[in-house]
């Protein structure tokens, strides 16, 4: 198939599959959207300032180390720095602040929330007793993403993963292995 071809073919499953509303669509769609907002306690437009400004700023960050990384200098300078961290960071705040100011989402609430959502995702990290991680013993085998084993090997398989050195490598090298901690990353 030539180049050509295969554009071609891709800009028609793309016409297909763009959702991009038309402008007017677009105002009316705002306009509902900030009507709704606005009876919750939130000015969206705001947020939306914000939510685009954290976007942005969360690319400068990189942006730094990338510099650095890749041989990039600040005026001949060395480009990472912490007033050059420092700098991105507290446009990150300022946006960070915009936001929490227009939903009226306080830090309080944001630590508290974050903090119950990394334990539900990582529960096995913060439970050590077994039986309330691995609840019913009496299933012999289970099947994660395709691989059979026995519960014992799948307790192995978190103490294992209990292990992982900071880079997030492995200890084992087994595939399979690798394979049942995505899963488990992923659920």
């Amino acid at each position: 198939m030539s180049l050509d071809k295969a554009r071609e073919e891709y800009l028609e499953v793309h016409k297909i599959t763009e959702g991009t509303p038309s402008l007017n669509r677009m105002i009316q769609r705002l306009t509902d959207v900030t009507d709704d907002a606005k009876e919750n306690g939130i000015d969206f437009i705001r947020a939306l300032h914000a939510a685009f400004g954290l976007a942005g700023e969360s690319g400068e960050v990189l942006e730094v180390f990338k510099k650095e990384l890749f041989g990039y200098k600040y005026a001949g300078k060395k480009s990472f720095t912490l007033e050059a961290l420092e700098k991105e960071l507290g446009d990150i705040l300022w946006y960070f602040t915009l936001m929490t100011e227009a939903t009226g989402i306080s830090l309080e609430k944001l630590y508290k929330s974050n903090a119950e959502k990394l334990k539900e995702r990582y529960a096995y990290k913060f439970k050590l007793d077994e039986e309330e991680i691995y609840p019913d013993l009496s299933i012999p085998t289970v099947k994660v993403s395709g691989v059979e084993m026995t519960q014992e090997e799948l307790k192995q398989v978190f103490k294992d993963r209990q292990e992982v050195n900071p880079f997030g490598r492995l200890p084992a090298e087994d595939e399979s292995v690798k394979e049942i901690l995505r899963y488990n990353d992923e659920c």
